[in-house]
């Protein structure tokens, strides 16, 4: 990421953005894997394949989140150096 060319507000801005969303990303990277009490009732009603789906959907969820995560770490670390 060639950053040279910003200003050193922008450089702030974007890396003030980039540390906003680095910590909703952590507060939530995993939430698609929790489950309520409501959420296992509703689960125990499905068939082994329905619930299978289920938990991958949200282990995919939460992948993609952790990706997101690591990206923006990336990104603050260009940017701080």
């Amino acid at each position: 990421m060639n950053t040279e060319q910003l200003s050193n507000a922008a450089k702030a801005a974007l890396l003030g953005a980039i540390e906003m969303s680095i910590d909703m990303y952590s507060d939530m990277a995993l939430d698609p894997m929790w489950f309520n009490p409501d959420d296992f009732r509703e689960l125990a009603t499905k068939s082994d394949a329905e619930i299978r789906k289920v938990i991958s959907e949200n282990a995919k969820a939460a992948g993609d989140n952790v990706d997101k995560l690591v990206e923006l770490e990336l990104l603050r670390a260009k940017l701080t150096v």
